[in-house]
């Protein structure tokens, strides 16, 4: 799962290569190419996904490395160097891709929420499915990654808030708003 995951990502990069190495090209152009065309193919499905620290690390060197080729290397002292992280988020600007699925989840989640007890989609969102289970520990649910958001962003009773259409909106805004950042 983790190569299929960048992997689309990857080919949508290369084949615009060609749009993407033009110096002809701004870099304002380049960044909205990413943005509505290469960033978009990379999380979709992402609100079913467990997100697992290692997912989030593969996803974050991904779309910083696509920045980097973006950017090009910067010139000091008649040395070029690449850009540092640092210097990539000051320059981007945006939300990253992490910030973009979570949104994107909290947004899915009020749809599960509101569908019937029969529908697979919430069985498997909640992880009500039938049959016996393993021995091991139970592996994390989708769900499990959202009430932790949920849960860091203050949110209580959230079950309830996804049922009323204004005070969700009221939920995401803010959850927008603070995982945006400074």
């Amino acid at each position: 799962m983790l190569d299929g995951i960048v992997a689309v990502g990857n080919k949508c990069y290369y084949a615009l290569g060609p749009i993407l190495k033009r110096r002809s090209i701004s870099q304002s152009i380049k960044i909205r190419l990413y943005k509505t065309i290469i960033r978009p193919a990379v999380p979709y499905g992402a609100e079913t996904w467990t997100l697992t620290s290692k997912i989030e690390k593969m996803l974050m060197t991904w779309e910083r490395k696509i920045l980097r080729k973006m950017y090009g290397p910067t010139k000091e002292n008649g040395q070029w160097r690449i850009k540092t992280n640092e210097e990539l988020r000051t320059k981007y600007k945006s939300q990253d891709i992490l910030t973009v699925i979570k949104i994107r989840r909290l947004e899915w989640l009020r749809h599960v929420i509101r569908m019937h007890e029969t529908r697979p989609v919430k069985k498997i969102c909640e992880g009500k499915l039938e049959g016996r289970r393993g021995r091991r520990r139970p592996r994390l649910r989708c769900i499990n990654n959202v009430e932790d958001g949920l849960r860091k962003l203050g949110v209580k009773r959230w079950r309830t808030k996804a049922t009323d259409g204004k005070e969700w909106a009221s939920i995401t805004r803010e959850a927008k708003a603070k995982l945006k950042g400074p």
